[in-house]
């Protein structure tokens, strides 16, 4: 890339823009640490997770290439690179403005949540959480039995699991299962933080252990790695450190596990799969960004987003088929809409550029960094006013896992899934009962923080 001053190869533009990341990252924790007391908190846990993503994702990238034969590898090496810098300008962005916004004045929403912290709502919102998952677990069961199989136990568990049939015959059965496996996450993560945090009851981990093999039959870890993410979260928002590297530990056992037990796709390559090829095949956002980047003429401005997040199905509306990431991303690897397939993880950032171009990256880092600062400063409070008990700050995990994790990955593509986790929340938190909370000056606030054991 010439930029004046001679030649700079895409490699050292790449190692810049790494290098440019990891001082913001750092530049962010340190603005956390001066902000709440707390290094390591629910916020800068996804920025931890978004930069070693990112750089690792970049490296399995490049050395999966080969293994897929649709394309020549040097062909997708300069499309690589450019992926890898959106992600990491568009994070970079992030962390800038995560850096530059304050902290948010005292927010309702933070005292709302405190004062549904208590004894009686946390009683309601599991008994919610059991109803829910005896509702979620039939729809999953009768809706696989309807479409003839269930993909874990399938000759080819990986290929399956996207549950073949988007042929309009099948269009309920897939609805019924999906909503299933999506309804029953909230309800799972909180009373399993319930049983951790408050009382350990046999019912409650047998109702988890059912929601969890439910998912599991669908042969998607999304659904029961989100509900882990939320527990994460609750221990880091606790400043459970030891907890949180179990839990980090459980999971990455988990994931190779399944990446045994699921086989990998027969199509891309031949020959044995080492373990870090199996596990960056999943971790394939600048991947996934690359290969749709091959295909991108000129921008969508916005009608991505429109077609993910306003509530009309695909079947319902050709402009919702028609610019839905699941669409774009399958035409431009030239796979059918009828395949068994979800479409491509092209992350938050990949979205904007693809609408805006590069100014669009900008906007979308700095916004996702803004709304990076309003949940910290939220956890933040809502640790200083209850800890009690967990109800508010599930309330608030379950969100920003959410955010931080599923619109990351996917943008607007887990548009479907974004709705049924809110109606899932949503009837959750209803009418809880509450208590009086009495709201405390700053100073207080940061003098309450002080106290609380790390």
């Amino acid at each position: 890339m010439d930029l004046g001053f001679g030649t700079i190869s895409n490699e050292g533009i790449a190692l810049a823009m790494s290098l440019l990341l990891t001082l913001a990252l750092a530049a962010a924790l340190l603005t956390s640490k001066r902000r709440t007391g707390l290094t390591f908190t629910p916020v800068t846990f996804f920025f931890i997770f978004a930069f070693a993503h990112a750089l690792f994702g970049r490296y399995a990238a490049a050395i999966l290439a080969a293994r897929y034969t649709f394309i020549n590898p040097a062909a997708l090496d300069p499309f690589l690179d450019r992926s890898f810098l959106i992600i990491a300008t568009g994070l970079t962005c992030c962390f800038a403005a995560f850096i530059l916004v304050p902290s948010s004045a005292p927010s309702r929403i933070a005292l709302a949540l405190a004062r549904v912290s208590n004894t009686l709502a946390f009683e309601q919102m599991s008994a919610r959480s059991r109803v829910l998952i005896v509702l979620a677990v039939p729809l999953i069961v009768y809706g696989l039995q309807q479409l003839g199989g269930i993909p874990l136990l399938s000759d080819s568990p990986r290929h399956d699991r996207y549950l073949l049939n988007f042929t309009p015959e099948h269009r309920l059965d897939t609805f019924l299962v999906n909503r299933g496996r999506e309804l029953i996450v909230f309800p799972a993560a909180a009373l399993a933080v319930g049983w951790f945090f408050s009382k350990w009851r046999v019912a409650d981990a047998l109702f988890v252990g059912l929601a969890v093999i439910s998912c599991l039959l669908t042969a998607t870890r999304a659904p029961v790695l989100i509900g882990t993410l939320i527990v994460a979260v609750m221990f880091v928002w606790q400043g459970r450190v030891r907890a949180v590297i179990l839990v980090g530990a459980v999971a990455l056992a988990g994931l190779i596990a399944s990446e045994v037990a699921l086989g990998v796709d027969t199509g891309p390559g031949t020959g044995e799969w080492t373990t870090i090829e199996r596990i960056g095949a999943d971790v394939s956002e600048v991947r996934d960004l690359a290969w749709t980047l091959r295909k991108h003429d000129e921008p969508y401005w916005g009608r991505t987003f429109l077609a993910g997040l306003l509530p009309i199905p695909a079947a319902q509306s050709e402009f919702t088929e028609t610019y839905h990431l699941r669409t774009i991303t399958l035409n431009a690897i030239g796979i059918p809409l009828t395949a068994a397939h979800g479409g491509l993880r092209i992350t938050y950032s990949g979205e904007w550029f693809l609408n805006f171009g590069w100014p669009g990256v900008v906007i979308g880092g700095l916004l996702y960094g803004w709304m990076s600062s309003w949940f910290s400063s939220q956890f933040h409070r809502l640790k200083v006013r209850s800890m009690a008990q967990p109800v508010g700050a599930v309330a608030l995990a379950c969100a920003w896992v959410t955010l931080s994790f599923m619109i990351y990955m996917a943008g607007t593509g887990a548009g479907g899934t974004l709705k049924t986790y809110s109606a899932a929340l949503a009837v959750l938190l209803l009418r809880l009962r509450r208590k009086a909370v009495r709201t405390q000056p700053a100073s207080a606030m940061e003098y309450s923080l002080s106290m609380i054991p790390r």
